[in-house]
């Protein structure tokens, strides 16, 4: 199954998320936020077809069994709601990812950071330091991290729920798997992680942080292992927070997260304004209320 040549054509230039609601509510982002733009696939019944064709295309299953599905065509990150149930509507949202590898310098080049930056970045990635990226939604999280891996050139083992990172060998890559229509068979981050760790490592990564590997990932941290994740945070201020909630999710106490945490050495927090854009870099400290962090001067 192709993308429709008026979605090809809009994808080809520098468009990152195409949000459709509906056969004719769009909306896209060219790097600058959301936008409206024009769209017209008949009715819903022609756009739900159309949205099952995508999922089947890419090997995937969605139906009234199974409403909702994540997966990639190519260097794009689909997801489809159908109206089953969970929407009044067909949803679709595509989020493209750079084709070509996205080095350090093509992040200079587009304003994401500043050279300073970029050395630091980059010597704490050459002295193996355990790195977390911090940023709203459409921030740039995954982009950084894959250079970072990129720049890394060892084995690097990350985990992913949904194909989205760019890492050439000696990089590999482990992919959660959904449960069949058994409902058997799921490998969640956790179990990948717990196998990641067999696999001799060099550095661990986790695409996105969202529940229970969240633990399982401080834990290999604090036996040594360097590693570099994502998690969503709308601003450095709400992180601490954010952090211990995921502890929490973990099975862990506000005490031992805050005692866990000091593992990890360096803290980029991207920010989403005008342009996607490392906002500060920081180190997290344990203090009286548990945890703080420390801005640096770079």
């Amino acid at each position: 199954m192709t993308i429709p040549n008026q979605l090809q054509a809009l994808l080809a230039t520098g468009v990152t998320d195409v949000l459709i609601s509906g056969p004719t509510n769009c909306q896209i982002d060219r790097g600058s936020g959301l936008e409206r733009f024009e769209v017209d696939f008949g009715t819903d019944d022609e756009l739900r077809r159309f949205a099952i064709e995508l999922a089947l295309g890419a090997g995937a299953r969605v139906d009234i069994a199974k409403p909702i599905s994540d997966f990639s065509i190519g260097n794009l990150r689909c997801q489809v709601v159908l109206p089953f149930g969970v929407s009044n509507q067909t949803l679709i949202s595509i989020r493209k990812h750079p084709a070509q590898q996205v080095t350090i310098d093509h992040l200079i080049e587009a304003g994401m950071l500043t050279q300073a930056q970029s050395e630091f970045l980059q010597l704490s990635v050459l002295q193996r330091r355990t790195i977390l990226i911090a940023g709203p939604t459409g921030a740039g999280k995954t982009t950084l991290l894959s250079a970072l891996i990129h720049l890394a050139q060892e084995r690097t083992i990350y985990i992913e729920q949904t194909p989205e990172l760019s890492a050439a060998f000696p990089a590999i890559g482990l992919l959660e798997r959904e449960a069949n229509q058994e409902g058997a068979g799921a490998i969640d981050s956790v179990e990948l992680l717990a196998h990641a760790l067999r696999m001799r490592p060099d550095r661990l990564v986790i695409g996105e942080v969202r529940g229970r590997e969240f633990g399982a990932l401080l834990l290999a941290i604090n036996n040594g292992h360097s590693a570099m994740a994502t998690l969503h945070s709308q601003s450095l201020e709400a992180l601490p927070r954010r952090l211990k909630v995921l502890g929490h999710i973990s099975g862990l106490d506000s005490q031992l997260v805050a005692e866990l945490l000091s593992s990890i050495d360096l803290v980029v927090q991207l920010s989403k304004d005008s342009i996607r854009k490392v906002e500060a870099l920081a180190v997290l400290r344990p203090n009286a209320a548990g945890l703080e962090l420390v801005t640096l001067e770079i």
